[in-house]
């Protein structure tokens, strides 16, 4: 006997519960899955997992959870910490984190850092990536290295290197893909740590697809963008920390086993903030664009259409450019090396230190106590 009525559309519950995990609402669900609200509704009473809603926490536990974001990130702002909720599966009201900040830190200032709306060329996630190097910390020889997806400003690696090696900035895109699948084309500037990166995108993806674009800094404004906020949110505090450490004796820039145990010690903070960092830049909530997160956006553009869209004669020097954006600081050098420290130690003291110093935990002291003893166990070596 035949059946009546249309059959049933397949629903996938892992992708359904992922795109409400980063705040998509149930009917822009459904339109991007192809099925009527009705139909969704009927098939979330068959979901076995837990759908995240709105958590039951107390203004207690809020407060403790946004004091510690901010003990991390002093300079983050309401949208930055709705962000870095999210990041942690952590879903509250607009009005319940702007109350809970105004306990928290009745005296602060409300920060402004507005995404301006830009006209770009770029029509869907992966179409263009921007690379790009932040050397603000050259002085402590250290560089954060970076890549945004330019349709959806999604952070797609974002960490910190005691060196500016091609073969470093190749194996965080590397890394990356397996998350974010592979640009059509990447934009950097002229740097010699971006080779490896452009010879493997031309060797793999082919010269006529027009995949790596080289050009001034000043025309890569997304990734430019950036960096205002990672120096504000992240990089200042270790300026601005390992400078007061130089005013009080404890650090010697001149010295090999002084940046040996700085870069033992607070390479691993600085990325772990770094990460921290990029979870609350993924999920934060963009005005010029609804209100969508980055990583809406770059989820809502994959599933809208099933193949990236390109279109190669579009490819030109000028691809990626943003003229309405803000114009970065003027750089004159684009090859930065950075000298390498030589591990002075045995393995047998490399692993004594691995087990007896750990860079991550709580010193009370921002890292400087671990910086410290480290520093005189190694001299006391000599």
């Amino acid at each position: 006997m035949a059946t009546r009525g249309r059959p049933s559309k397949d629903i996938n519950e892992d992708q359904v519960l992922a795109l409400k995990t980063i705040g998509f609402k149930w009917k822009e669900i459904a339109d991007l899955i192809g099925v009527s609200d009705r139909t969704l509704r009927t098939r979330r009473k068959e979901f076995t997992q837990e759908i995240l809603t709105y958590d039951v926490i107390n203004d207690y536990e809020l407060d403790n959870i946004i004091q510690d974001i901010l003990e991390d990130s002093p300079n983050s702002g309401e949208r930055m910490i709705t962000g870095a909720l999210l990041s942690k599966s952590i879903k509250v009201k607009r009005q319940r984190v702007r109350e809970s900040l105004d306990r928290v830190n009745p005296n602060r200032q409300s920060l402004s850092r507005r995404i301006t709306r830009r006209v770009y060329n770029v029509a869907s996630p992966n179409a263009l990536w921007h690379m790009d190097g932040f050397h603000k910390m050259i002085r402590w020889r250290l560089v954060i290295h970076g890549c945004i997806d330019g349709y959806s400003r999604l952070i797609t690696f974002l960490n910190c290197s005691n060196n500016n090696r091609a073969d470093t900035v190749l194996n965080l895109f590397i890394g990356s893909l397996n998350r974010f699948r592979c640009p059509l084309r990447i934009r950097s500037d002229h740097g010699m740590e971006n080779t490896s990166v452009a010879r493997w995108m031309l060797e793999n993806l082919g010269v006529d697809k027009k995949p790596f674009i080289t050009g001034r800094s000043v025309h890569n404004q997304r990734i430019e963008r950036l960096w205002v906020d990672v120096k504000g949110y992240v990089a200042s505090l270790f300026i601005d920390l390992f400078r007061a450490m130089e005013t009080d004796g404890l650090l010697d820039i001149d010295d090999e086993l002084h940046l040996f145990c700085l870069h033992f010690v607070f390479i691993p903070r600085i990325n772990r903030l770094l990460n921290e960092f990029s979870s609350s830049w993924n999920n934060h909530p963009l005005r010029t664009e609804k209100n969508m997160t980055p990583n809406q956006l770059w989820s809502r553009g994959f599933l809208e259409s099933e193949t990236l869209v390109d279109d190669t004669s579009l490819v030109d020097e000028n691809y990626g450019i943003d003229d309405f954006g803000p114009e970065p600081e003027l750089q004159t050098n684009n090859n930065i090396e950075i000298p390498e420290i030589e591990n002075p130690l045995t393995e047998e003291e490399e692993q004594y230190i691995i087990d007896h110093f750990v860079p991550l935990e709580n010193d009370g002291n921002y890292g400087i106590n671990i910086y410290t003893q480290l520093l005189e166990y190694l001299s006391n070596l000599e």
